[in-house]
């Protein structure tokens, strides 16, 4: 499914890529299987040489055990990223987000890949404090989000987890937040949103 997402495609056997001095075998591998499979148009294509190369990175997969692919993807990107964090990408951010906190997610993001671009999304967390009314903001990257499943008899849609996820969260017995106001250390309410999807 990987070699079958046309911006990476693009981004690997461009021109002004293809040419590019890479830090890893794996790296280069995987360039070299797109190649085959793009560009000459192999029949029968051998990946053993490429996972040789995952492998030496990621020992968990050299056997034949059996994996979840998804767990298989996220290592298998997270390393493609890892070498490739020279391309500098910078994200594109919501109007609504506050100026201050762009800041934040403009520096956390502005050395990641293209990988990071493609497959990553970013998760806004809001915090605001019922006692002194302090708001925080956070974010965090991610490559796989885990979605809460309503408990209903009905159809669920996936727009129903999104919306889930996305509900105001009360202070309660099940989960607590400290407020981060070194004066008031009380607990405060939650909100999450996605401030960016990924492409992929």
């Amino acid at each position: 499914c990987i070699v079958h997402c046309p911006l990476l495609v693009k981004h690997f056997l461009d021109k002004n890529n293809s040419n590019q001095n890479y830090y890893s075998s794996f790296v280069e591998e995987f360039y070299n299987f797109l190649k085959e499979i793009w560009i000459e148009c192999k029949p029968i294509i051998n990946p053993n040489i490429l996972r040789k190369e995952f492998v030496k990175s990621v020992s968990k997969f050299s056997n034949f055990a059996q994996h979840d692919s998804p767990e298989m993807i996220t290592d298998f990107l997270n390393l493609l990223g890892s070498h490739l964090t020279d391309n500098k990408i910078k994200y594109a951010y919501l109007q609504s987000t506050p100026e201050a906190e762009k800041e934040s997610i403009k520096h956390k993001c502005e050395d990641n890949s293209i990988i990071d671009q493609l497959f990553y999304g970013v998760l806004e967390n809001k915090y605001n404090c019922i006692y002194c009314r302090q708001t925080k903001y956070n974010y965090d990257n991610f490559l796989l989000l885990d979605l809460p499943v309503p408990k209903t008899g009905k159809t669920i849609k996936i727009s129903d987890c999104f919306n889930l996820l996305t509900k105001r969260k009360e202070a309660g017995k099940t989960w607590k937040v400290k407020c981060s106001n070194p004066k008031c250390k009380k607990y405060g309410n939650w909100v999450a949103k996605i401030a960016k999807l990924p492409k992929y």
